[in-house]
């Protein structure tokens, strides 16, 4: 197996706090997996796209920011490997 330089480390306990902007909206997840769902990503104005998880939330399933589904808003948080950690539901700018 060859070591893919690619990929991003990120440190056990998480990376530092980073600000993001974006419209938040429902989108599948884990398409084809025992673990397919409906959850929210945050889309940056970037090109980015960071599936949203709420400390302490359910990961399937999190009203606070289901309630955010369509709406421009301003993230707190840590960049994980493979989703968004929210500390607290987002701040809404629009």
């Amino acid at each position: 197996m060859s070591d893919d330089s690619t990929r991003a480390e990120f440190p056990a306990g998480g990376g530092a706090k980073v600000r993001l902007i974006g419209r938040v909206e429902r989108q599948r997840l884990a398409a084809g997996t025992k673990s397919d769902h409906m959850g929210m990503v945050l889309l940056t104005p970037e090109g980015d796209r960071h599936v949203l998880r709420l400390r302490g939330g359910n990961p399937f399933k999190e009203p606070a920011l289901e309630a955010l589904n369509g709406r421009t808003v301003t993230l707190c948080g840590q960049l994980r490997e493979n989703f968004f950690l929210l500390d607290n539901p987002p701040d809404v700018v629009d």
